[in-house]
C-alpha cells in the first residue's frame, strides 16, 4: 500500500514511528472489542425483537414461539423460466 507522508513524499509503506505504533495498538484493541461484542451481544442491534413480542391477550407470560415465515407455493420453475446471461 502506498503511503504519502506529510511532506508529500510517496513511500511504499508508513515509516516506523509513534503514529504507526499507535495505529497498531488501536487496531488490536478495536479487534478485541469487536470480537467480544459479537460473541456476547446476541440480541442487541437492529435485529432485536424486544418491542415486537406478541402477548397472549390474558396478561400472562409469553406468547409462545414465533410463527414460521409464510411460503408462497406456486408452480415449480422450469428451465424455460430461467434467464441465463449470455447463455443464448
Amino acid at each position: 500500500m502506498v503511503y504519502i507522508g506529510r511532506d508529500g513524499v510517496v513511500r511504499a509503506s508508513q515509516p516506523w514511528g509513534f503514529e504507526r505504533i499507535k495505529g497498531i495498538v488501536r487496531g488490536f484493541f478495536n479487534f478485541l472489542l469487536m470480537f467480544f461484542r459479537t460473541m456476547l451481544d446476541f440480541n442487541l442491534g437492529a435485529g432485536s425483537s424486544t418491542g415486537n413480542q406478541r402477548g397472549s391477550g390474558s396478561g400472562g407470560g409469553g406468547g409462545g414461539p414465533p410463527r414460521p415465515p409464510r411460503r408462497n407455493i406456486g408452480r415449480p420453475m422450469t428451465l424455460s423460466d430461467c434467464t441465463i446471461p449470455g447463455g443464448g
